[in-house]
């Protein structure tokens, strides 16, 4: 129970935050730019399918709000309202014990099982909420390709974190390279292509293995980039919300967007080894 003058502040805090929701709400239905033209402006709403408390409910939205900005400035303004809907979870040593990504029917949303009792602090510091939202930056992309869509949010997720000042590039760096060797032994075959090893590892419920290894794309991408372009990979999403998003509707599309905001042929090139050559082979450089 709050009590005295901890009970005010708290009144004030809930009644401050509702009276800046709907500042947001009025600015989501009716932007303007510099000329005074009405244009489109989109954003996050927040349902409650369990019982939280006016407090949790506060919590969860300012842990949402701050990792949603950070999802706009590091991958770029989704071109469409972003639907998260919280859940309870209460048996889990994890503040976030799950999380699922939808995009159907125009609805992008995201579903979030959380510890109501977890502390503001260790729910920033979760990784499920910036992999989930990662997920709603490129389209659904069928259970074909759900190594590259899985792979694709590993990697983003701690780009957006570190945003949110939770890494460094250096220590990103280090947590993958790291990562993705520990995967590249659960790839050691040279049968399999590295997307039908991929398929395998999700088959045999090897999930960290199949994320992890996946994640190894965007991160020869990204480092490329840096090293020939001065660029992120984040930086070619940026563009790629306002040219492609509504419009890909598959991996091929999606592939092709970013080679040509890149401006070379890198992900068709690198696409192409990870579907004809060996699982060894594709991380080779890993190993």
């Amino acid at each position: 129970m709050i009590k005295g003058g901890a009970q005010y502040l708290f009144i004030f805090s809930l009644v401050f935050m509702l009276a800046c929701q709907t500042e947001i709400k009025i600015s989501e239905d009716a932007d303007t730019n510099d000329k005074g033209e009405i244009t489109d402006s989109f954003g996050v709403q927040y349902h409650y399918e369990n019982e939280f408390s006016d407090s949790e409910q506060l919590k969860l939205e300012i842990w949402m709000d701050e990792v949603y900005a950070a999802t706009q400035a590091t991958l770029g303004s989704y071109p469409f309202d972003v639907q998260v809907h919280f859940f309870t979870s209460k048996h889990s040593s994890r503040p976030v014990s799950f999380g699922l990504a939808k995009r159907k029917d125009g609805i992008n949303s995201v579903s979030l099982y959380v510890d109501p009792t977890a502390s503001l602090e260790d729910l920033l510091a979760d990784w499920t909420a910036p992999h989930e939202l990662s997920h709603l930056s490129i389209p659904f992309l069928g259970k074909s390709s759900k190594w590259f869509s899985e792979g694709y949010a590993t990697f983003l997720s701690r780009q957006i974190m570190m945003d949110m000042g939770y890494y460094t590039q250096e220590s990103f760096d280090s947590l993958y390279t790291t990562r993705i060797k520990e995967a590249a032994s659960d790839y050691a075959s040279d049968e399999l292509t590295f997307i039908e090893r991929s398929n395998e590892l999700a088959a045999n419920h090897q999930y960290s293995s199949m994320y992890w290894g996946s994640a190894s794309f965007l991160f020869v991408i990204d480092k490329r980039l840096r090293a020939e372009q001065d660029k992120r990979f984040t930086d070619i999403l940026i563009d790629y919300q306002v040219c492609c998003r509504l419009e890909d509707r598959n991996l091929k599309d999606v592939i092709q967007s970013f080679d040509q905001l890149i401006g070379d042929s890198w992900c068709n090139d690198l696409m192409a080894i990870y579907r004809n050559k060996s699982a060894n082979e594709a991380l080779k450089s890993f190993q």
